[in-house]
């Protein structure tokens, strides 16, 4: 019978034998480790477009080892100073996200990813929670900036009889001139007029799907793409 001083003689001999990334506690390598920070500010109440607005911001983004933008509180001032001092009223929530973020990496020129989701909750105007998305990268200073909605309790499914969501997607060619954004209402609009004229009763939504996103961009060819589906309500 082997005695405690036999084992622990043992299992020290098998801890030798173990190749030494094995043998010994991890290590971590972080020269290649990329730090990511993420901001929300949320139920923001701002007067733009002659509406007060319950606003959400999000941000997401990466930055250079030791750069100001480390510090999510001057970063935070930063946002609300922006939205304080914004001199276009009647711009479009697209528009003031992409001046939002050109302001923000100037200001912190250590960001070197950014993501600036903007979110409105339903109000009298649009009765359905949008959001528009710019997302940056300074290697190449392009801006990606993509759209959407959702139509809350919209169709219902012919096979379950269940609610549905209809969620809309789409994105801008780079760099867009400020009079090829469509507004959400001239989505919505286009949405209504589709549905009219092709009932969910009479097709299925694997039919009327792809119908609905060439009609969209036929109505607006200053977007590069469109999504739309469906989504049970809960």
């Amino acid at each position: 019978m082997k005695t405690w001083k036999t084992r622990c003689a043992i299992l020290a001999i098998s801890l030798l034998a173990l190749s030494p990334q094995m043998a010994f506690a991890s290590k971590i390598k972080d020269h290649d480790a990329v730090e990511t920070v993420g901001i929300s500010m949320r139920k923001l109440q701002i007067c733009h477009q002659d509406e007060w607005r319950n606003l959400t911001i999000h941000l997401e983004y990466s930055m250079e080892e030791g750069g100001e933008a480390v510090n999510m509180g001057v970063v935070k001032e930063f946002t609300r100073k922006f939205l304080e001092a914004y001199s276009e009223p009647n711009d479009f929530w697209e528009i003031m996200n992409v001046k939002f973020v050109h302001a923000l990496t100037d200001a912190f020129p250590d960001i070197t990813v950014l993501k600036s989701t903007l979110s409105l909750a339903p109000d009298k105007t649009l009765r359905f929670p949008r959001e528009t998305i710019v997302q940056y990268t300074k290697e190449t200073g392009a801006l990606k900036e993509s759209f959407g909605f959702t139509k809350l309790n919209y169709l219902i499914c012919q096979e379950t009889f269940r609610s549905l969501n209809l969620h809309v997607a789409w994105e801008m060619y780079e760099n867009p001139d400020i009079f090829d954004y469509p507004d959400y209402l001239w989505v919505d609009e286009a949405i209504e007029a589709f549905f009219q004229e092709n009932p969910m009763a009479f097709s299925s939504w694997s039919e009327l799907k792809p119908k609905l996103q060439v009609h969209l961009l036929e109505q607006f060819p200053t977007l590069a793409s469109v999504e739309v589906d469906v989504i049970a309500a809960e």
